[in-house]
């Protein structure tokens, strides 16, 4: 079918006709007129992702506002062969490292945001939060540099495989036993990025990549650090630093912990643990575990709904598997696993015979100082 489209002058994205809610940046979409930029209507079907889609309207577009075009030589070194894909905030090149005879994934600022001082920011944000992090289930990052514009450009590895989203829309519900490997890979990239005092804050299946193996066993590289921010105190950095005004919200809204939603700013761990929940459900169900996607008809029914249970969704889930997914997806965070180590630890069946609940695998945490054991 054919889904009509309209422009959005705040994210420069292509969303639904009748979308009033920008999911990109949670605001009234601004709408941009037809005198001003022409409508995009690609024959795509109602369940494609419009960010990750390049159509010759857009390739025009990125020629046309300065982009680097195919064939460009950057930096003296990379080739660029054509595009991948193209994101809230960034073109993705394939693109050929020549002095080292290899394939790249070349990331540039996209041509909506080569002005913006705060998309500027966060897009050298994430070089130095990529290349801080350097974990084997995080994209390696191996250079950065500037276009002859002055906007910036990351060269990443060039990952041989499809994203999350691509299998899960082909497959539909996923085997177990390659949800659960997904999740525990996913946590591992999230334990390695919180270690460093980061949250990643849109965690979604078109950012969870799964890298070709021989042995057709997941492989997976989390991509796309635009949004990530800092929430704890280093030594050299102070706590919540952050490019996102209070009570707005960053991410896209059906991976979204209600706090989020809520543009809480004392976001921690828990946030991006219950962007792995949805991951988790919606691999094993085959559907969102609710219904809405707006943020505010998405809080409305997280506060106003229960939880549709997994295993009417799926047969066969075991009950500490579902015990472990309802945790994860709990309104209130306290309810929560407390961070990704402890999860991953949850991710594993019982021994023995036994089932037990989520409760009786959450660590107790340690009585207060002075109060009896």
């Amino acid at each position: 079918m054919v889904q009509r489209f309209v422009r959005c002058r705040a994210c420069g994205l292509p969303h639904d006709a009748d979308a009033v809610i920008c999911p990109s940046t949670g605001q009234p979409i601004a709408r941009v007129s037809n005198a001003t930029m022409p409508a995009v209507r690609p024959n795509i079907t109602e369940d494609d992702d419009p960010t990750q889609l390049v159509v010759p309207s857009m390739l025009s577009t990125l020629q046309s506002a300065g982009q680097p075009s195919t064939g460009t030589l950057l930096a003296g070194r990379y080739r660029l062969r054509s595009v991948l894909a193209r994101g809230g905030m960034g073109v993705v090149y394939d693109g050929y490292d020549e002095p080292l005879d290899r394939p790249v994934a070349i990331k540039v600022l996209a041509p909506e945001s080569a002005t913006d001082q705060t998309a500027i920011t966060r897009f050298h944000s994430e070089i130095k939060t990529l290349a801080a992090i350097a974990h084997p289930r995080i994209v390696t990052v191996f250079d950065a540099g500037e276009l002859p514009n002055g906007a910036p450009f990351l060269v990443m590895e060039r990952l041989e495989g499809e994203p999350l989203s691509s299998r899960m829309k082909r497959e539909g519900p996923m085997p177990m036993v390659a949800a659960v490997q997904i999740a525990r890979q996913i946590l591992e990239a999230l334990a390695a990025t919180h270690s460093r005092g980061i949250l990643h804050r849109d965690l979604k299946p078109q950012n969870v990549f799964l890298v070709n193996t021989p042995d057709l066993r997941p492989s997976v590289r989390v991509l796309d650090y635009g949004v990530a921010r800092r929430y704890i105190e280093t030594e050299t950095r102070s706590a919540d630093v952050t490019l996102t005004r209070a009570g707005r919200t960053v991410g896209t809204p059906q991976y979204m912990a209600f706090e989020q939603l809520a543009g809480r700013r004392d976001l921690d761990p828990r946030a991006d643990l219950y962007a792995v929940g949805v991951l988790l459900y919606e691999m094993l169900a085959g559907t969102s575990p609710w219904t809405q996607r707006t943020p505010v008809t998405l809080a409305l029914e997280m506060r106003s709904q229960p939880l549709t249970p997994l295993r009417t969704r799926r047969a066969g889930v075991p009950p500490w598997l579902e015990a472990v997914v309802h945790a994860l997806l709990s309104v209130d965070r306290e309810q929560r696993p407390p961070d990704a180590r402890t999860t991953l630890r949850l991710l594993r069946p019982p021994v023995g015979n036994e089932d037990p609940t989520i409760t009786d695998l959450l660590p107790i945490p340690d009585p207060p100082e002075g109060d009896p054991p």
